[in-house]
C-alpha cells in the first residue's frame, strides 16, 4: 500500500530553520507571561486549525520533493531566506531585549504580528518550491489558526 511513498529527510531544513529559535524557549522561557484570558465561544476551532496546519507544514516536507526546475524558484528561495532572516530578527529582539512575552507580538516596522506572518509567508514559499498544492493547503490551514490566535493575543497584551 505504501510502497510508492518516498521520503526526503533532507527537506527537514524547511522546518528546522523556523523551529530552532522556538526550541530555545525550553531553556530561555518568556518572561511576564500574562494569565490566560478567556477566549470567545468556539475558539477551540481556531486552535484546532493551527495545530492541524502545524502538523501538515512540519511533516509534509518529508514526503515532498523540492524541484528547482524553473528560474523563478531561485527568487522564491531568496524570499524564503529573507522571511527567515526577518523572523530571526524578531527572535533576536525577543531574546536580547529581556525575553518579555509581549515582544513576540510587537510590530516589526510596518508589519503587525511578524512572528506569525513571517512563518506563513515562509511556508507558502516552500509550497512553491515543492510544487505542492497540498503543502499550500496545509499552510492555509496553519495560517487560518495561527494568524487569528496571534492577532487575538497581540490585541490583548500589546498597547
Amino acid at each position: 500500500m505504501f510502497a510508492n511513498i518516498k521520503m526526503y529527510p533532507q527537506n527537514l531544513w524547511i522546518v528546522l530553520v523556523l523551529l530552532l529559535p522556538n526550541l530555545l524557549l525550553i531553556f530561555f522561557p518568556a518572561m511576564n507571561i500574562p494569565t490566560e484570558s478567556t477566549r470567545p465561544h468556539a475558539w477551540k476551532i481556531v486552535i484546532l486549525l493551527e495545530r492541524a496546519g502545524q502538523t501538515m507544514v512540519f511533516l509534509l516536507p518529508l514526503f515532498l520533493k523540492i524541484a528547482m526546475d524553473v528560474d523563478y524558484k531561485k527568487f522564491v528561495l531568496a524570499f524564503m531566506i529573507f522571511a527567515a532572516l526577518l523572523y530571526y530578527i524578531c527572535w533576536g529582539r525577543f531574546y536580547f531585549q529581556g525575553r518579555f512575552f509581549s515582544l513576540m507580538y510587537e510590530k516589526l516596522w510596518f508589519m503587525p504580528i511578524p512572528m506569525a506572518v513571517l512563518p506563513v509567508l515562509y511556508f507558502f514559499s516552500a509550497a512553491l518550491l515543492m510544487n505542492s498544492w497540498l503543502y499550500g493547503a496545509g499552510t492555509m490551514i496553519f495560517a487560518s489558526g495561527h494568524l487569528i490566535e496571534s492577532w487575538y493575543v497581540a490585541n490583548q497584551i500589546v498597547s
